[in-house]
């Protein structure tokens, strides 16, 4: 079984979260989308990476690094066991 770590953020400096991920992750997908927080609409981005529970550290310190790098209050990780296919690829 996999996990699936889904890390939500105001999305202000995608450059610097292409630039964090590209250090932990071999893989990963970003998604925009609109948030609120405290009441307040932003623009958000959500992390989504797929792999195994062991991961959860490395995760921890993406998110520690993305929120210190765009200078967030907070942002959120969610964890999630999922069962995956892989259709092609190697």
């Amino acid at each position: 079984m996999d996990t699936i770590f889904d890390l939500y953020f105001e999305d202000t400096l995608p450059e610097v979260v292409r630039a964090i991920a590209g250090k932990y992750l071999e893989a990963y997908s970003l998604f925009a989308g609109l948030g609120v927080w405290k009441g307040e609409s932003e623009n958000s981005a959500m992390l989504r990476v797929v792999g195994s529970s062991d991961m959860l550290a490395t995760m921890r310190e993406v998110a520690e690094e993305i929120r210190a790098g765009l200078k967030q209050e907070a942002v959120m990780l969610t964890v999630h066991k999922a069962n995956t296919v892989m259709i092609g690829g190697s």
